[in-house]
C-alpha cells in the first residue's frame, strides 16, 4: 500500500509519475533507437542497477514504465514547479559522465558563479526523488520531511554528500571497475522506523535514513536525519567553491557494512554474521574469509571451509575459488586436487578469473590434470584479458620462455607491464633485471631501477638486493 492522498508536494491530485531515474541519463546508456515503437538498444553494456541483495537488472529504455515511480505527485509539481530543479541535477549529472576519474568538483564551473542557488535547486531535486522512493517503499513521509517547494539548505535534516562509487565487479565476475561509468543505481533504504496505527495497513513511519543513489563513478549519499560518514564526502553544502570527492577504493557490499553500521549501530562482524544466517552468499563468503585469514576474529579453518561451502553451494564463484585453494594445499582438510578442480571449474566456466588463472597453471605444470599447453594459454588468455594480473604475469612467462608458444620477448614485456602496473611484485622485478641484464632487450638501468624500486617497496628480497647490489656497482 502506498499512502497518499495526493500529490505529496501540493495535496492536489497525483496525477504524474517520476522517473526513479533521470530520463536524460538513461539516454546515455541508450543512444540508439530504431524507432518510437521498439525498445531502446544499448551500444554495449549499460545497467541499471537495482542494488537489494545484489538484485542487478537492465533497464529496457528511458520509456519504460517500470523505471516510473507510482502517481505521487502532479503534473505541475512535476514539470513547471520543479524544472529548475531538474535541470541542477542534470548539470552536476552530465558533469559525472563527462569527467569520470576526478576526485574534485568545482561547484563554480559546474554550476556557475551564483552556485549556492543552484545548489538548493539539486537538493530540491533530491528532495523530490527521495520522497517518491520513500513513498513507493510503504512508508509515510516523516512529519520534518523536507518539502522542496519551500526548501531552505541552512539547517536542512537532509544531508547530501558525494564520493566515488563502490566498485560493482563483485557482483558479477564479468564486472570490472571500468564499467561503473557505464552504470546508474540506487540501492535500497537503509531506516530507522516507528511503530504507528498505519502499520496494521502495511505502512511504516520513517525516523531516519540512509540512501545512495550512483551515477557512472560517483555516489549521492542521501543522509536524513542523521549525522552523515565523513569518510563518503563533506556535506555538499556550498561551503567551499571546490568539492573534494574521496574515493574509497572499496566494492558495493563494503559500503553496505558502513551504512548498515551506520544506521544500526552495529559492527561489520555482527552484520555478516545475521546476514549469513540468512543464507546471503556473497556474506557467507565474506564471513569464511575473514575466518580464514584472522581478520577481526580469531583465526578459524573449520568455520571458514563451513562458511565457504554454504556460499560455495549458492554458485559464489569467489567462495568455490578459495575452497579450491583449501582442498588443493590441503588446510585443515585432506589434499584433494580432483575436488579443487571440481571448484575452480565451476567458477572458471562463470568467467571468474582468478579461477581461470588456477586451472591455467594445474595444465601448464601438469598438476592433477595432464599437462596441456594449449589449455593453459588458453586459460591465462581468458583471465588476463579481464586484467587479472597473475594470468598476465603467467602468460607472459610463457611467452619469454616459448612454452607453448613460439618465443615472443616484445609480447612477454607487454603483458608483463600490464601486471607490473597493477602492482604485481614478480612481473616488476622480472622487468626490472630484463632492462638491467640487457640480454633479450636494451640495457636501460634507470628503467630497471624503477622497476625493482616498486618492487623493493613491496618487500620483495630478491628486488631489494638487485637494487642494492645496483647502487654499490656504480
Amino acid at each position: 500500500m502506498i499512502y497518499t492522498t495526493g500529490c505529496w508536494m501540493c495535496g492536489a491530485p497525483a496525477d504524474s509519475r517520476e522517473h526513479r531515474y533521470k530520463k536524460s541519463e538513461s539516454k546515455r546508456l541508450f543512444p540508439i533507437r530504431k524507432n518510437k515503437y521498439k525498445p531502446y538498444v544499448a551500444d554495449e553494456l549499460p545497467l541499471c542497477i537495482s542494488f537489494d541483495s545484489g538484485k542487478v537488472y537492465s533497464i529496457k529504455g528511458p520509456e519504460a514504465n517500470t523505471e516510473k515511480y507510482p502517481r505521487l505527485i502532479c503534473k505541475l509539481c512535476n514539470n513547471e514547479k520543479t524544472q529548475r530543479m531538474d535541470i541542477a541535477y542534470d548539470k552536476l549529472s552530465t558533469w559525472c559522465w563527462e569527467n569520470p576519474e576526478v576526485t574534485s568538483i568545482n561547484l563554480n564551473k559546474m554550476w556557475g558563479s551564483d552556485y549556492q542557488s543552484e545548489l538548493s535547486y539539486f537538493y530540491g531535486y533530491c528532495i523530490k526523488i527521495l520522497g517518491c522512493e520513500i513513498l513507493s517503499s510503504q512508508c509515510s513521509l516523516p512529519a520534518d520531511f523536507p518539502n522542496p517547494l519551500n526548501f531552505k539548505l541552512e539547517n536542512s535534516n537532509l544531508i547530501l554528500s558525494i564520493c566515488k562509487s563502490p566498485t560493482m565487479a563483485v557482483i558479477h565476475p564479468n564486472f570490472t571497475k571500468e564499467m561503473n561509468y557505464k552504470i546508474i543505481g540506487k540501492k535500497a533504504l537503509l531506516t530507522s522506523l516507528e511503530r504507528t496505527s498505519l502499520e496494521e495497513l502495511g505502512v511504516k513511519k520513517i525516523l531516519n535514513l540512509i540512501w545512495h543513489r550512483q551515477i557512472g563513478n560517483y555516489q549521492i549519499n542521501f543522509w536524513f536525519n542523521i549525522e552523515p560518514e565523513p569518510l563518503l564526502g563533506a556535506p555538499l553544502n556550498g561551503a567551499k567553491e571546490i568539492y573534494d570527492v574521496p574515493d574509497l577504493q572499496i566494492d558495493c557490499f563494503d559500503m553496505d557494512y558502513v551504512s548498515n553500521a551506520l544506521i544500526f549501530g552495529t559492527t561489520h562482524n555482527k552484520w555478516l554474521a545475521e546476514s549469513s544466517k540468512e543464507g546471503h552468499p556473497y556474506n557467507q563468503y565474506k564471513l569464511g574469509l575473514r575466518y580464514a585469514t584472522g581478520n577481526g576474529v580469531k583465526q578459524n579453518i573449520s568455520k571458514a571451509i563451513r562458511l565457504y561451502k554454504s556460499a560455495a553451494d549458492k554458485d559464489n564463484v569467489m567462495a568455490q575459488t578459495d575452497l579450491g585453494l583449501i582442498y588443493f594445499n590441503g588446510i585443515g582438510v585432506e589434499k584433494d586436487a580432483h575436488k579443487a578442480i571440481e571448484l575452480w571449474d565451476l567458477a572458471a566456466n562463470e568467467g571468474y578469473a582468478p579461477a581461470q588463472n588456477n586451472l591455467g597453471y594445474l595444465f601448464e605444470q601438469g598438476l592433477g590434470v595432464s599437462k596441456d599447453y594449449n589449455m593453459a594459454i588458453r586459460l591465462y588468455e581468458q583471465a588476463a584479458t579481464k586484467g587479472y594480473s597473475t594470468a598476465q604475469y603467467n602468460l607472459g612467462n610463457m611467452y619469454f620462455n616459448g612454452i607453448g608458444v613460439e618465443k615472443d620477448v616484445h609480447k612477454a614485456i607487454q603483458l608483463w607491464e600490464l601486471a607490473a602496473n597493477e602492482g604485481h611484485v614478480m612481473a616488476q622485478n622480472n622487468l626490472g633485471c630484463l632492462y638491467a641484464s640487457g640480454s633479450e632487450v636494451e640495457k636501460d638501468d634507470q628503467i630497471a631501477t624503477k622497476w625493482w624500486n616498486l618492487a623493493a617497496d613491496q618487500g620483495h628480497i630478491s628486488a631489494q638486493k638487485n637494487l642494492q647490489h645496483m647502487i654499490e656497482s656504480r
